[in-house]
């Protein structure tokens, strides 16, 4: 997938290291994807919920960053739709374009 590897290098990553960080990055915004082709319009917290059943512990601000490398990407767009999250809080939800 293209685009796919958009990696935010605040830590001034280099060399091997930033590589091996931006593989595992486009590895999750792939798994992010393939979760919103099988459950479709979800919200952050609903796909964090699925990711770590389906692929181990991950935290939620990188499934919030890669929901919206995957916008800016044009393959996700964000609704209007809202549902309660965690913390009981409205969150709102995203769907592939």
């Amino acid at each position: 997938m293209e685009q796919l590897d958009l990696f935010y290098n605040t830590p001034k990553l280099s060399g091997e290291i930033l590589q091996k960080h931006k593989i595992r990055n486009e590895s999750q915004n792939h798994r992010i994807l393939l979760i919103f082709e099988h459950r479709g319009e979800s919200t952050p917290s609903e796909i964090w919920h699925y990711y770590q059943r389906a692929y181990g512990n991950i935290p939620l601000t990188s499934i919030r960053r890669g929901i919206t490398t995957l916008t800016k990407c044009g393959l996700l767009e964000k609704t209007d739709n809202k549902r309660r999250g965690l913390y009981d809080v409205q969150n709102f939800t995203w769907k592939l374009t």
